[in-house]
């Protein structure tokens, strides 16, 4: 958001170039956008009957001078220190809701331009559509770009605040705001105008009498102000009123609110419940699959150490074999020998039987 002090005003009136007899006219130039709207406003306080019959049509001046697409203009009561909305183009009923009576203690009103009134400061505040704090001033909000929140004065004096909505592909600029310097000054005047005809009484002279008579007191006439302070006080229960619906209606909302922050309170802890439950169940299952990887590992242990034992048992199966086979071989080698043995026995003694049987007999 732009803040920018606001110029010094400058006179009103147009500065004449003197033109002497040696002196050359200068050369024409075409009206500037600030000088065609001042003209415009002069014309259209010229021809309206009452000042306050001015406001609405120069604020739709300065809506096509400025090629805003919505505009509102908020006149300061200094007594009660509020800015009341008079007029306004474009606005949605929220946007004229919050700007009807503007104090710096309510918070159902935007703020915004009062507070650029008391610091005699312009407020520029570009992507209004993505800033929180600025109220729906206009049915397409999501389009508006720029608001430019220009204050007011007269002289010393602030009279009110002008509000100017600019809706894509519309933007504002620190320049567009210079520009419109001069031509608010003459609806600053414009406004003043408004307000010393709504606070002015007519005095009344008293009649001219002889030098010797006194002079009869003046007339009283508290009819016009009573019937202004009447006006006043119905506005002011009407507001009072307002005020009271609203505060109603905030209540309302508050209770609305204080229930709706009651059930997400309560969601809220049920929800920490679930997470607790979830993060020890979570927990419960991370030391499970510590275990499962624990009996895993000790499973692929096993499995190895068994596949070992069954390789050892397959080389103990077959050594087993080889020397069963052996000792088969030995077995047979051992019962041939015996055959073999036995057979050679049997053959010494038949061989020894045969030589005894051979060996002739000696005489004694």
């Amino acid at each position: 958001m732009a803040i920018f002090p606001r110029k010094p005003r400058r006179p009103s009136g147009r500065p004449v170039a003197p033109e002497g007899p040696g002196e050359s006219a200068p050369a024409v130039r075409p009206p500037s956008v600030s000088e065609v709207l001042r003209e415009r406003l002069g014309e259209i306080a010229a021809a309206a009957v009452a000042p306050e019959d001015a406001l609405e049509p120069a604020l739709r001046a300065i809506l096509e001078a400025s090629r805003a697409q919505a505009g509102a203009l908020c006149l300061f009561d200094q007594r009660h220190g509020v800015l009341r909305l008079v007029a306004e183009i474009g606005f949605s009923e929220e946007g004229c809701r919050r700007l009807r009576n503007v104090r710096r203690t309510d918070p159902t009103a935007w703020d915004m331009p009062l507070n650029g009134l008391m610091n005699r400061r312009a407020y520029l505040i570009e992507s209004a559509s993505r800033n929180r704090y600025v109220p729906r001033l206009v049915e397409h909000a999501a389009a508006v770009r720029t608001i430019a929140c220009l204050p007011l004065h007269a002289g010393p004096t602030p009279v009110g605040s002008l509000v100017l909505v600019a809706v894509a592909p519309r933007s504002f600029a620190e320049r567009d705001v210079r520009t419109l310097e001069r031509p608010l000054a003459e609806l600053a005047l414009m406004i003043e105008a408004v307000r010393r005809r709504g606070a002015r009484v007519e005095p009344v002279e008293a009649p001219k009498a002889p030098v010797a008579a006194p002079p009869p007191p003046p007339l009283p006439q508290p009819a016009a102000h009573l019937t202004e302070l009447r006006a006043e006080r119905e506005q002011l229960r009407g507001e009072v009123a307002a005020r009271a619906a609203e505060r109603a209606v905030l209540a309302a909302e508050l209770a609305a609110r204080s229930g709706e922050t009651d059930r997400l309170r309560a969601a809220l802890e049920l929800a920490a419940a679930d997470r607790a439950r979830l993060a020890a169940d979570f927990e419960q299952a991370r030391r499970d699959g510590e275990r499962a990887e624990t009996l895993v590992a000790a499973l692929g242990a096993a499995e190895r150490e068994r596949a070992r034992l069954a390789a050892s048992l397959e080389t103990a199966a077959a050594e087993r074999a080889q020397g069963a086979r052996a000792e088969a071989a030995l077995e047979a080698a051992r019962a041939a020998a015996e055959r073999a043995a036995a057979s050679a026995i049997a053959e010494a003694a038949r061989a020894m039987i045969i030589a005894r049987m051979a060996t002739p007999l000696r005489p004694r």
